[in-house]
């Protein structure tokens, strides 16, 4: 990538302001022998974890100088041999940091409660030193040698805790080139006497300390363990309570100037790595690299060097740094409908700009490649939008209908029904700019929502009360006839019904945008002419009765013909406040209020109206 010369003070200033305490914390896990015995799913989970760095358990140093694992051998007489056993090895734990990956660091545990290898490594350091002819020389140079991809060693001695030994070991491996971390949980003298020591003969080489706050560790005061201002991590137990972890993580952060977090140990399929991380990187701010975004970077043409994805909004040179995106390195990029993107080539959105529709599988042609410091992105839906519909399926020609039985819940549910015409389908469209809305059902004043933020495909679209999220922001993108997409503004993605169902009930849900004619959706005016069929409305006694009327508890109908047809009870202000399917002769009414309320029942392509007094 080529240089381009910004103005020199300016700049430093932009980097210095960068650094914050995101773009240095992290966040890991220590991996078991599950990694290896489950690798068709472990790496692929590890990769959309969250964790920026995962330290693989253990290698254990046998008398000899053998590296083994779980009683495989890994390297002896300075050769790699563990591909004999385990071919996928090398591939596995190199994939883990390429791709669209959170993982940035692989380390090695060499260590652990009951492991000897420490006093093995102080005897075979006093037998035969640490040259390159040595044992220990050899087999973690063949090591680093088959498997580059690992960054440290990660120092856990539970045993022997000889200072001299331990201090040649690692400057030993820093000039192998691996950097050492240390996994204390007592002990303090010995473990910086080894960080002081190895880093006054190989500076930086001991660069994290990942501090044992759990089991033996448990009485440990992380700010009595800022040793040279090595970065500090605090751990805790996979299976420790949510609360437990976020507590005790928040004060180390906050009073012991801890910079991650890590936990022990990802070793089974019953461990949750994306809600575990998910802890960490909230505490920390730490931010990973997603392609579930409106718009992807990357740092080579014709995608690839994936950068990140960026959800809407500014970002100066600043904000690109610390989502991991350099200065002037930009090359191609993925933009989803219903949004553009604006790239400058000067750091504060000035310069040469150039707007993007779409995806650019280069930059080159225009004059940007590898010249971007700064970019906007923005929506880009119809404007004129605003006001109060009914919103029509082009694939079922139902409406989207809040459930009634939910009507005042946060989460009440978003379906698909045949027009019936109460409130509850209606929907007032707050134009937010750009071409953006905020949607709201009449019937609640509550807000379409994605649940809990999600960008993945099927999550579920119910109501709630407006915070001003992106996922409670849809742009609405014209496609033909009238239609619309509704494009959740987090994600990208579209408001279709579940699998194009025609049937009153389907769900209505986030998706994919694959131009499906169950995510296109027509705005109906309230009031106006309905493109839905006519109904057939019946209101003679003779069809069947409503008893007793006056109702408190259930209401029956005469009729027992009327077995799973929909019922819409609304209140003398047109609020629907029940929406039901009727599974028997009656429903139950108790919890509406005294008053007047009017009943439709659709049958067989008729509505019936009548109406009842609730007591």
């Amino acid at each position: 990538m080529k240089i381009n010369f910004k103005p020199l003070c300016a700049l430093l200033l932009l980097i210095i302001l960068s650094v914050s305490d995101h773009v240095f914390a992290q966040s890991g896990i220590y991996v078991g022998g599950h990694f290896r015995r489950e690798r068709t799913h472990t790496i692929t989970d590890l990769k959309a974890s969250g964790f920026t760095y995962v330290i693989l358990f253990d290698v254990t140093v046998q008398p000899n100088g053998d590296l083994t694992t779980d009683g495989q051998t890994i390297c002896s007489n300075g050769t790699y041999v563990f591909g004999s056993t385990n071919p996928n090895y090398i591939a596995d734990v190199n994939a883990l940091k390429t791709g669209v990956t959170s993982i940035t660091r692989v380390e090695t545990c060499v260590g652990g409660w009951g492991s000897h290898s420490y006093t093995n490594i102080k005897n075979l350091v006093a037998s035969q030193g640490i040259g390159t002819a040595s044992i220990l020389y050899r087999n973690f140079k063949a090591l680093k040698t088959a498997i580059p991809s690992i960054d440290a060693i990660n120092n856990d001695d539970e045993e022997a805790y000889d200072v001299n030994s331990a201090t040649a070991f690692h400057v030993m491996l820093a000039d192998i080139g691996y950097k050492t971390t240390l996994a204390p949980y007592r002990n303090k003298p010995y473990w910086q006497s080894v960080a002081t020591n190895v880093n006054n003969q190989r500076s930086g080489a001991v660069d994290r300390i990942y501090l044992q706050w759990y089991e033996g560790g448990a009485g440990n005061n992380p700010c009595d363990w800022n040793i040279n201002n090595i970065q500090l991590h605090t751990g805790d137990l996979n299976y420790e309570n949510s609360a437990t972890v976020i507590d005790k993580m928040t004060r180390a952060k906050n009073n012991c100037n801890s910079k991650g977090g890590f936990y022990w140990v990802y070793n089974d399929n019953n461990i949750n790595l994306k809600e575990l991380a998910g802890r960490v990187n909230t505490i920390f701010g730490i931010r990973t690299k997603s392609q579930q975004e409106v718009a992807n970077f990357y740092n080579d043409c014709d995608y690839k060097g994936f950068a990140n994805g960026l959800e809407a909004g500014d970002y100066d040179l600043a904000r690109l740094q610390s989502f991991g995106i350099d200065n002037d390195m930009l090359s191609s990029l993925t933009v989803a409908e219903g949004f553009e993107v604006t790239v400058y080539d000067d750091y504060n959105f000035t310069g040469t700009s150039r707007t993007y529709r779409g995806n650019v599988a280069c930059l080159v042609a225009d004059g940007l490649n590898d010249k971007v410091s700064s970019l906007r992105i923005r929506t880009t839906g119809a404007t004129t939008l605003a006001g109060t519909w009914f919103i029509q399926n082009r694939n079922s020609g139902k409406y989207m209908d809040l459930a009634g039985e939910q009507v005042q819940q946060n989460g009440g549910n978003i379906q698909q029904w045949e027009y019936a015409g109460g409130t509850n389908q209606q929907f007032q469209l707050i134009h937010l700019g750009d071409g953006t809305y905020n949607i709201k059902v009449v019937a609640s004043g509550k807000s379409l929502d994605v649940d809990a933020v999600s960008k993945n495909e099927g999550a579920n679209i119910h109501q709630w009360d407006y915070v001003g999220g992106f996922n409670q922001q849809f742009v609405l993108v014209p496609t033909t006839d009238g239609y619309y997409k509704f494009i959740a503004k987090h994600s990208g993605r579209i408001t279709e019904v579940a699998d194009a169902s025609t049937a009153n009930g389907a769900n209505v849900r986030q998706w994919g945008n694959n131009n499906q004619t169950c995510g296109q959706w027509r705005l109906v005016q309230s009031g106006g002419a309905r493109t839905a069929a006519p109904k057939l409305v019946v209101n003679a006694d003779k069809d069947f009765t409503l008893y007793p009327n006056p109702v408190a508890q259930t209401l029956y109908f005469s009729s027992n013909e009327l077995t799973g047809a929909k019922v819409a009870v609304s209140d003398i202000s047109g609020r629907i406040v029940i929406n039901t399917l009727l599974s028997g002769k009656g429903i139950d009414v108790s919890r509406l209020k005294p008053g007047l309320y009017t009943i439709q029942i659709f049958s067989n392509g008729k509505t019936s109206v009548k109406k009842f007094i609730k007591n």
